[in-house]
């Protein structure tokens, strides 16, 4: 197994070896079979990652739309039996027509989300043109530990576990669909031996309110002294309702979450409060 990253991580497994790249330099993508070896499937989990208007969409677009293209041309040419790109839900802009579906109108709000869209349509393009096995999986709001914590979950735990406020903006009725890593990896395994390819929403069993989200953390973590109440500040995406259809996976490439979001979010608290840290995504699927 090859695994591609920008910069070096501690390797657990001596069956993984590293190969540097940078999605910001797309022209060194050209990877081959002498640098590689053979190649079955290529997992596309990279992006640069934002949420802001204010970003450099021309930098985005670079690592996240000309980079998914380039390793598309790539793995055409390793003759790779199938390929597996990380879209986001969010692609689709504002929510507008519940549950959401694959077939939702495309309305991307920031440059990021325009980004990953111009990566799922790079992918269909192989699929279409070359009959390249490609499947776009929307992921909606991932969590797990390893993490990133520059999301309101983390954010909230980190401040239950110090008893610091747990603040929701707006009325707190915003809606997120939180899936466990495990499923993530559990739907990319599948995505890989589907004989469906073609683009998938993956989330969680349900969706959470911000107000209910900081009421859940506060009784799960142990000792917890916070107080859950309004910030005072109004939520910009306060109408937003992620409530995600999942029929099409489930279909397709027998997708279901087996994660429950009470479950998953107990044993992200007590590795957090127990100092685990290591930023290693491994769980048994």
């Amino acid at each position: 197994m090859v695994c591609m990253v920008r910069r070096k991580v501690q390797v657990l497994d001596p069956a993984v070896s590293l190969l540097q790249v940078d999605l910001l330099q797309p022209d060194l993508l050209e990877i081959t079979t002498a640098q590689v070896g053979s190649v079955d499937v290529v997992f596309h989990m990279g992006a640069i990652m934002s949420q802001h208007a204010t970003d450099d969409p021309g930098q985005l677009m670079l690592a996240n739309g000309v980079a998914t293209a380039r390793l598309l041309r790539a793995a055409i040419k390793m003759s790779a039996r199938a390929f597996v790109y990380a879209s986001g839900v969010t692609v689709i802009g504002k929510p507008e027509q519940l549950p959401v579906r694959e077939t939702h109108p495309l309305r991307p709000t920031y440059p990021y989300h325009l980004s990953k869209l111009c990566g799922e349509l790079a992918c269909e393009q192989a699929r279409r043109t070359e009959g390249l096995n490609v499947t776009s999986l929307r992921i909606t709001s991932p969590y797990g530990l390893g993490k990133a914590d520059n999301s309101v979950l983390p954010r909230f735990v980190k401040r239950a576990l110090a008893s610091e406020s747990l603040n929701w903006f707006g009325t707190g009725k915003r809606t997120q669909n939180f899936v466990h890593v495990s499923d993530i990896v559990r739907a990319c395994l599948k995505a890989s031996e589907a004989q469906a390819p073609g683009v998938y929403n993956i989330g969680g069993q349900e969706s959470i309110s911000m107000k209910n989200l900081a009421r859940l953390i506060q009784n799960l973590t142990p000792g917890c002294g916070s107080k859950v109440c309004e910030a005072g500040k109004p939520d910009p995406q306060e109408d937003h309702n992620w409530e995600v259809s999942l029929s099409k996976a489930y279909d397709g490439l027998g997708y279901a979450p087996k994660v429950s979001f009470e479950q998953g979010l107990r044993e992200y608290i007590e590795g957090i409060r127990c100092g685990d840290t290591s930023g290693v995504w491994f769980y048994q699927v």
